[in-house]
């Protein structure tokens, strides 16, 4: 499967890193990382998450990071919605 991101989901990269590069450059890159990785998975392991509560969105907890990746599986393509710290309000479907 392809795994595409689409244009929030990027500026949500974006924004973790700039937030973490500030407090700790060697973090911000293990989070990149580890939130990359996850990702490139979905290629092989488009169910791997959860459904949620919005019809054909799915979501994923990071293992080793709190952040949590909102993305849907359409045809033969995965396509990563939002990523978003976990601690933050609960999210609203219609956003996304």
């Amino acid at each position: 499967m392809t795994v595409r991101l689409a244009p929030r989901a990027v500026g949500d990269l974006e924004e973790i890193r700039s937030y973490l590069v500030e407090r700790s450059p060697g973090g911000a890159e293990q989070v990149r990382q580890h939130i990359a990785a996850t990702i490139e998975r979905f290629g092989n392991f488009p169910y791997l998450g959860r459904e949620t509560d919005e019809p054909g969105v799915r979501m994923l907890s990071l293992t080793r990071y709190p952040y949590l990746i909102f993305y849907t599986v359409l045809d033969d393509n995965v396509a990563v919605l939002h990523i978003r710290h976990a601690a933050r309000e609960p999210l609203d479907p219609r956003t996304l």
